[in-house]
């Protein structure tokens, strides 16, 4: 059994993640845990380090823990870590940060971690921390488009990053990361497609476990729901998926308009001959100026509005007749219940990094209908309402979503529960 080196025997499990979809998937799992009768789970938010969006983690079925950047003497000038670390004194600043993981997860008994991701610096400091201790390390994957480690891929598309990553790393500014998965003992795979793009990758196929999506739980009871949503007898609600591309930097904001455009143009049309409403569903990222700007496009093609979605994904989508947009998760989500779905093709030519066109390109190869002008949008738009349902592409579940029985939270929590010392040594 491992102890800590007081002796104490590290039987409890930490989970670590930051905003976007990491508290849902953390919520889940420590529910399952204590459905399990594990003990109380340590919840590690990192949010701090990465402040471009928002976490909420009010947990009842765990101990909550945020730590301070500034405790490990890292600025906060930055909204990201890396370049907060550059200020703070490179690889210094992160073995003062791993040295502060590992006394919490010294303090806290902890004898395995869940990563929701293991990209940035703090999160690879806590994943060091645990390595030194032994403690059990897994990476689960949340699915779709980005894989949870690159394997031998550069961890840059770009080669003037690339470049510059190599240089601040010289100076001692920057320490290493590693995304091989060298130091991730187990790693939580949503799909068969997925496991096969990993071992492609040169991730140890013997560290890939598929299981079933935790934050997909609901997803299976959705699409099983949705065909018997409540109708709206004089309209049909369109679900426009809105991500802020243009604000990120992500697209050319001259080929972002284009398609929100052609996008817009293409629901005009369709509201000339069917009755509709459009129900704009817009990412946590985005600001208020972003809303305006996106209400004022829709209201400009004389559309009617509904109000605002509600802020759940799947309560927008059972109100929802069909879905638009650009490439995101949600809009996979929907396919999945057979809802009717269409994206606006962005040219590859126009993104930032090469990995996000390829997210972008992906979309048609899983089965979603893809088209870049508003005739085309519309037809495909207006042929899938008549239908009211289109079937769920098999790619879509084969590659991407994985499979789905309600149990992803279970699984992982069990999974998890049997890695601790104790059960491990047994």
């Amino acid at each position: 059994m491992i102890s800590d080196e007081r002796g104490h025997a590290r039987g409890r499990i930490a989970l670590a993640g930051a905003a976007g979809s990491h508290p849902e998937m953390i919520r889940l799992v420590t529910a399952a845990l204590d459905g399990a009768g594990a003990d109380t789970p340590l919840v590690i938010d990192m949010s701090a380090f990465d402040r471009r969006g928002s976490a909420d983690y009010a947990l009842r079925k765990a101990e909550v823990v945020r730590p301070d950047p500034q405790e490990a003497g890292l600025s906060s000038r930055f909204a990201t870590a890396a370049p907060n670390m550059v200020l703070s004194g490179g690889v210094r600043a992160f073995a003062r940060l791993q040295a502060m993981f590992g006394d919490l997860m010294d303090e806290a008994a902890i004898g395995v971690l869940m990563m929701c991701h293991s990209w940035g610096f703090p999160e690879q400091a806590l994943i060091r921390a645990a390595r030194d201790r032994g403690i059990i390390v897994f990476q689960i994957d949340e699915g779709p488009f980005s894989l949870p480690l690159r394997g031998t891929v550069p961890e840059s598309s770009r080669r003037t990053a690339r470049v510059g990553l190599r240089a601040l790393r010289g100076l001692r500014l920057l320490p290493p990361r590693d995304m091989t998965g060298r130091l991730i003992d187990r790693v939580l795979v949503t799909a068969k497609g997925r496991q096969e793009q990993l071992i492609e990758r040169g991730v140890d196929p013997d560290k890939l476990i598929i299981v079933p999506p935790p934050r997909f739980d609901r997803l299976a009871d959705l699409a099983q729901a949705w065909p018997g949503r409540t109708f709206d007898q004089n309209a049909r609600r369109i679900l426009w998926l809105h991500q802020p591309f243009r604000a990120d930097g992500k697209v050319r904001a001259d080929e972002v308009d284009r398609a929100e455009q052609a996008l817009a143009s293409a629901l005009a049309r369709v509201g000339a001959r069917l009755p509709i409403r459009v129900i704009p569903r817009l990412h946590p990222r985005s600001d208020e100026n972003e809303r305006a700007r996106l209400f004022a496009l829709l209201e400009g093609r004389g559309l009617t509005i509904q109000a605002e979605a509600p802020r759940g994904l799947y309560e927008s989508m059972l109100g929802a007749d069909a879905a638009v947009g650009f490439y995101s998760s949600a809009l996979l989500e929907a396919a999945v219940c057979t809802m009717p779905v269409v994206a606006a093709r962005l040219d590859p030519a126009a993104f930032d990094q090469k990995t996000e066109a390829a997210k972008a390109g992906a979309m048609g190869a899983l089965g979603i209908p893809v088209a870049r002008e508003a005739g085309e949008l519309a037809a495909i738009l207006e042929a899938g309402l008549v239908k009211a349902t289109r079937p769920v592409p098999p790619r879509l579940l084969e590659q991407e979503i994985g499979w789905l029985n309600g149990k992803g939270a279970a699984t992982v929590a069990a999974l998890l529960i049997d890695a601790l010392p104790d059960r491990a040594d047994a």
